[in-house]
């Protein structure tokens, strides 16, 4: 959804007379449902030369660049933590906030002098809007890298109690029902190892083990009963401690996974409360950077459309001279129907002596430079 702010040359005494014309016209040719509204612009912000407009006018239309780009990046990580979100503005109204569908908050929008005081001058504006800009995206930036690092954390986590024997906890398969702690050794020479090895070579395992190494104690296999979902089968092996790598080495060459454990009784109540731990983490960052997004959104948004004014008012002060007499409006072009739209407009504002034919859009990015009125567009979501 795309919206036109239109500003066209009229002296203040003839703007109601000139937006019931132009409501007419519309009307008249076939745009009658067609949502259209005044914008209302400061006229009294200090200008400075026109020579310094023309280069402000430059450094608005990037900052405008890159200010939707970044309120189109906020839309969308609201939309991936949350489908369902409501995208909202949020105004002050008598000490408290508004929130305002984006549409809404364009058609009814009113320059906030609280936030952006018409006393500055254009550039310290621009700078402000800047300054904001940069630091709504640093805190997107730091509520997503908690969001996630949080994330990977328990992913990671879930990956291991989900997957097969070679990277599953082990802590996780051995309870109490399958092991006891007689079943492990850990000394100061000695450490049991768990071999995860192919279902095909179940029956080949306890014949081949010893041939490892001569640091594998002899008869020290044993199976443990778990169901894998790739069908591997588990087996404990003890070995000294100085041959640990040499042997998971030898159990790689044989396509078996040598695995170091420590056994303990109360391994799954610990690691529930980890798990606990990491999902409330995740939850609580999600949440917090779902909030962040709502209101980076909102702030941005309101940043947007304040540039988008301060733009109208400097390109309709350099096609229309000083003192800044000019009427704005907004409208929201029909799918489809663009074109139809901009030749009703460009036969209504055509000045006197001009041909329709020196008005013709060639590059949709700079289509303002070819019309007898300024054109700015919103290319962010309103709806």
């Amino acid at each position: 959804m795309v919206y036109w702010l239109i500003s066209v040359r009229c002296p203040p005494a003839q703007a109601e007379s000139l937006w019931a014309s132009v409501q007419t016209d519309l009307r008249g040719a076939g745009f009658g449902s067609m949502t259209k509204f005044r914008f209302e612009v400061p006229t009294h912000f200090k200008i400075g030369s026109l020579d310094s407009l023309v280069s402000l006018a430059d450094d608005l239309g990037k900052l405008d660049h890159q200010l939707e780009a970044l309120t189109k990046k906020a839309e969308r990580q609201l939309k991936e933590l949350d489908p369902n979100a409501e995208l909202t503005v949020n105004r002050p109204n008598l000490n408290v906030f508004d929130s305002y569908r984006p549409r809404a908050y364009v058609s009814q929008f009113a320059w906030n002098n609280a936030k952006f005081p018409a006393a500055k001058s254009l550039p310290e504006l621009a700078a402000l809007i800047q300054e904001k800009l940069s630091q709504l995206d640093t805190d997107v930036k730091k509520k997503g890298q908690e969001y996630l690092d949080a994330k990977s954390a328990l992913d990671a986590y879930l990956k291991k109690e989900g997957g097969n024997l070679t990277v599953r906890d082990l802590g996780e398969v051995l309870t109490p029902a399958v092991a006891r702690h007689e079943d492990f050794v850990n000394s100061d020479h000695l450490q049991t190892l768990l071999v995860v090895v192919p279902e095909k070579d179940a029956q080949r395992f306890p014949q081949a083990y010893e041939q490892l190494s001569q640091w594998v104690v002899p008869r020290s296999t044993k199976q443990f009963r778990v169901e894998d979902r790739d069908g591997f089968t588990l087996w404990r092996m003890v070995v000294w401690k100085s041959a640990v790598s040499d042997i998971q080495a030898a159990c790689r060459n044989e396509k078996w996974v040598a695995r170091e454990f420590e056994y303990h009784a109360d391994y799954l109540t610990k690691q529930a409360a980890s798990r606990e731990e990491l999902r409330k983490a995740y939850e609580d960052t999600s949440r917090k950077l779902l909030k962040t997004c709502k209101e980076v959104f909102s702030e941005l948004y309101i940043c947007l459309m304040h540039l988008k004014a301060i733009r109208l008012f400097v390109e309709s002060v350099l096609r229309y001279s000083l003192p800044p007499t000019f009427l704005a409006f907004g409208l929201e072009p029909e799918e489809g129907r663009e074109r139809k739209l901009e030749d009703v407009l460009v036969r209504k504002f055509l000045r006197e002596g001009e041909s329709v034919d020196l008005y013709v859009r060639t590059d949709q990015d700079e289509g303002e430079d070819f019309f007898p009125y300024v054109m700015i567009p919103i290319n962010v979501v309103v709806g």
